[in-house]
């Protein structure tokens, strides 16, 4: 018998379907951190330069260092918006929401610090002239 009605996922199969996706998600990110850990454990790397075997020994310290930075009071002001953010999305959409709420704030984050290096480079490629407006307005005045 053909119905015409729309196949409607139960409560059951989101279950079933959940811990899968969570699964190959884990999967994924395991080889990229096995990829990365061998990509530093490797000698040829731009450590060898500074006197270290390799970076793999700077990498957990790095990860701590991160992880204390997100605690700076620079950055909790951010948390109460992300938790804003991520407490309206459903179960099933709380990584795609957070994904979306971080790539965002990055994308913001990286397009004033360009704005910000573009008009500082104007500002020093007319320094002279700077100098003099700014001279002239403070006789003027």
């Amino acid at each position: 018998m053909a119905s015409t009605e729309t196949d409607v996922t139960s409560p059951a199969q989101l279950t079933v379907q959940e811990p899968q996706t969570r699964r190959s998600l884990l999967v994924v990110l395991g080889i990229v951190g096995a990829a990365v850990a061998l990509l530093l454990a490797l000698p040829g790397n731009s450590a060898s330069a500074f006197g270290y075997s390799s970076l793999l020994i700077l990498a957990p310290l790095a990860f701590i260092s991160g992880m204390l930075s997100f605690l700076s009071p620079c950055c909790l002001p951010v948390l109460s918006a992300y938790f804003a953010y991520t407490f309206q999305a459903r179960r099933e959409q709380i990584v795609l929401t957070t994904l979306a709420f971080f790539l965002g704030v990055a994308t913001t984050m990286t397009l004033l610090g360009a704005t910000a290096t573009a008009v500082s480079q104007l500002l020093f490629d007319n320094l002279d002239t700077l100098t003099l407006v700014g001279g002239l307005l403070i006789i003027g005045f």
